[in-house]
């Protein structure tokens, strides 16, 4: 999801990331989540996963599966 970032309008968070160091990644699908977080674990630097999720499918009362 991109952030407003005010005068600098959307801001691509991974790019960002990436740009001050960090391992980063998109995922698109929950089921990836695994993978891409044991790939941000095996780098060795600060990561940030962007998880794409609808925001209609998690709730107080609802969860992504296990």
């Amino acid at each position: 999801m991109h952030a407003d970032a005010g005068e600098l309008g959307r801001v691509y968070q991974p790019a960002l990331a990436t740009a001050f160091g960090a391992f980063a990644e998109r995922v698109e699908r929950s089921e990836g989540f695994p993978a891409a977080f044991a790939r941000a674990q095996a780098s060795g630097v600060a990561a940030l996963i962007e998880l794409r999720v609808d925001p209609f499918q998690i709730t107080p009362g609802a969860r992504l599966p296990a």
